[in-house]
């Protein structure tokens, strides 16, 4: 995997054999999911959806806003209908988080990105990591508490996964029971 980071835009691009992967940083702070999928063989094809994409959420609307990009970790935000990733409440009732970037730290095969939430008084950090050479990607998240008083983590998932456009999608999994195990489901997902 080769990990590129253009600072003066803010963007993360995680490129393999056949396959890209990209998010930025916007100018609120807040992590935007930018592309995923077939190989971009140059930075500057991402500078016209980051223009786009990597624009601060208004007021009240949330990063579902149709002007601002997908949140690379939705954190439930107002005007955010979207199934949050991570959902945190402190026993001084303060609900969220709402990370915005701090840092990062690169290595051959590993990308991480730091993000913190002052009124939550959380870190989190978001990894991803390659697999040889293939075009697999994997991610996930820790959670610091940069508080005094405990947390309530009331859910947490590793990613939230942003499927390319333009093509219908498929799920194949198998499920069962004791004399019905690996019966083939398949659902389109919409």
């Amino acid at each position: 995997m080769d990990i590129r980071y253009d600072g003066t835009r803010g963007i993360f691009h995680l490129s393999f054999p056949g396959m890209s992967y990209a998010f930025g940083v916007a100018a609120d702070g807040r992590i935007r999911h930018l592309y995923w999928g077939p190989a971009l063989t140059r930075d500057d094809s991402l500078y016209p959806l980051a223009e786009k994409e990597l624009l601060p959420a208004a007021p009240l609307k949330g990063v579902d806003d149709p002007g601002v990009g997908l949140a690379e970790v939705p954190c439930r935000e107002p005007g955010d209908f979207s199934d949050p990733v991570i959902w945190i409440r402190r026993a001084d009732g303060i609900a969220g988080p709402r990370p915005e970037y701090v840092s990062h730290t690169v290595s051959p095969d590993h990308l991480t990105v730091t993000a913190k939430d002052p009124a939550c008084r959380v870190t989190l950090e978001m990894h991803y990591r390659a697999w040889g050479d293939l075009p697999l990607l994997s991610r996930w998240l820790v959670i610091k508490n940069d508080g005094d008083s405990p947390v309530l983590l009331e859910r947490m998932k590793s990613a939230a996964w942003h499927l390319p456009g333009g093509r219908a999608w498929r799920l194949t999994h198998f499920a069962g029971r004791w004399g019905c195990e690996y019966q083939k489901n398949r659902a389109f997902l919409t």
